[in-house]
């Protein structure tokens, strides 16, 4: 039996570090562009390719937490695909649900880093979902899936009603809040916990500037426990019966964000399988993704528990504070 089945979409990100570039922002300093001198040849810093994407991010980051993972996804049948395979393989993530596509390209994502921030790139390979026969799990998490993933999500709702002892964490992907957002809410009663930033959030209730009317909004549409994630500002979280609220684990500028949000969300997780309180569950989550930051790559900082312990013990003076 897995501890968790992840779903969603396997990417090759290749990193990229640039210094010669500049920020154009509005009057307020929020909606910043990143420029470069058109028909230039910009030098790159320093390259780096890695796994991602938000399943392998999230499976290889449980797998780092001593949990048994299984992977359903598609990659294609080209040098990507088969490295991608490899690689998560050998860290013990079970891969027997992962088929590889024969004439398919698999995805990737070019991740431009520059100053705190990262721009993406992304390139979303055509796929014809298809869900597999499972096998016995505590968890499902179900995240990014681009065009035709609402072939299988009334297929899993099915199996979910058939299988009531079965928990669901969700983390949604940019097409399914940006292209089929309707069809996603249909998940949202059978969600367990919701993983969103607050843009996300937003996106989902309709609600902006308002951190309780949003979560309050998600746990109306069924959702059980509510995290919102909102970058330096910190992170929420919500049982239906208080809302807490946690800032940044902060020593210095990050190395890249990329996968953050990921190891959040697994850090969090990770607790709430071992009944922690959902202030603990935040500091995990907060914990992990601070490990990962440090590094360059979504996976390189991913912790341990022992870890995860030591930076939660290092940051003791930041903790969970009550709204609600």
């Amino acid at each position: 039996m897995y501890d968790c089945i992840v779903i969603g979409d396997i990417t090759i990100d290749t990193f990229l570090v640039i210094n010669n570039a500049h920020l154009q922002c509005d009057i307020n300093g929020d909606a910043c562009e990143i420029c470069f001198s058109f028909g230039a040849k910009i030098p790159i810093e320093e390259s780096h390719q890695a796994v991602g994407g938000n399943a392998a991010n999230v499976a290889s980051a449980l797998r780092q937490l001593g949990h048994e993972v299984s992977l359903v996804s598609e990659l294609g049948d080209d040098l990507n695909g088969d490295s991608a395979f490899a690689l998560l393989e050998a860290k013990g993530i079970d891969m027997s649900l992962v088929s590889q596509k024969k004439g398919k390209d698999t995805r990737y994502s070019i991740i431009a880093n520059y100053k705190e921030d990262r721009t993406v790139f992304s390139y979303h390979a055509p796929r014809s979902y298809t869900l597999p026969r499972f096998p016995k799990a505590s968890w499902i998490y179900y995240t990014s899936l681009s065009k035709s993933y609402e072939l299988i999500q009334p297929k899993l709702i099915e199996r979910l009603k058939k299988n009531p002892d079965v928990c669901l964490a969700v983390n949604p992907g940019s097409y399914q809040l940006f292209n089929s957002i309707r069809v996603f809410k249909k998940i949202l009663p059978y969600t367990d916990i919701l993983f969103v930033n607050k843009e996300e959030a937003e996106l989902l209730t309709g609600t902006i500037h308002d951190i309780q009317h949003t979560i309050n909004a998600l746990h109306s549409a069924g959702v059980r426990t509510v995290v919102i994630t909102d970058g330096k500002d910190g992170s929420y979280a919500s049982n239906g019966e208080q809302i807490l609220h946690l800032a940044v684990y902060h020593s210095g500028p990050p190395v890249s964000k990329t996968g953050a949000g990921d190891a959040y969300a697994a850090g969090f997780l990770a607790a709430y399988m071992q009944d922690e309180t959902l202030a603990t569950c935040m500091q995990w989550g907060n914990a992990n993704g601070y490990g990962v930051i440090q590094e360059m790559g979504a996976q390189a900082g991913q912790c341990t528990e022992s870890q995860i312990q030591e930076i939660i013990k290092r940051f003791s003076r930041t903790i969970p504070t009550q709204l609600v």
